[in-house]
């Protein structure tokens, strides 16, 4: 798994690149993928390859209003950051089948 950028300002386009296992989708069922930033789960474009196909998901949204991430960790007083994580839900059920940490975004002060 890789994302970019690792900081930035709200409104900064996030992508992030992930390999993910098709059986395990495919018996799980009609799934959604989103962003999570901090606490917030954002709006997700997903870009599936088709199925066979080696290439990664690409997801992409856009970082939050840094009130909206609603959880963040002073870095050295001026800079704070956000956990960015990827979850699958079952769509049926909005049921979050799994979390994934991708890793902390630094919001530019």
């Amino acid at each position: 798994m890789s994302w970019t950028p690792k900081e930035g300002s709200e409104g900064t386009p996030l992508t992030v690149r992930l390999r993910v296992d098709e059986e395990s989708v495919l018996q799980a069922g009609p799934i959604q993928i989103r962003v999570v930033v901090g606490k917030k789960a954002m709006g997700t474009s997903v870009d599936r390859p088709h199925l066979g196909s080696s290439e990664d998901w690409v997801l992409e949204t856009t970082v939050p209003r840094l009130g909206v991430a609603d959880y963040v960790v002073p870095v050295s007083g001026v800079d704070v950051v956000a956990p960015v994580h990827v979850q699958v839900l079952n769509e049926s059920a909005g049921e979050v089948l799994e979390t994934v940490y991708v890793g902390d975004f630094t919001y530019w002060n």
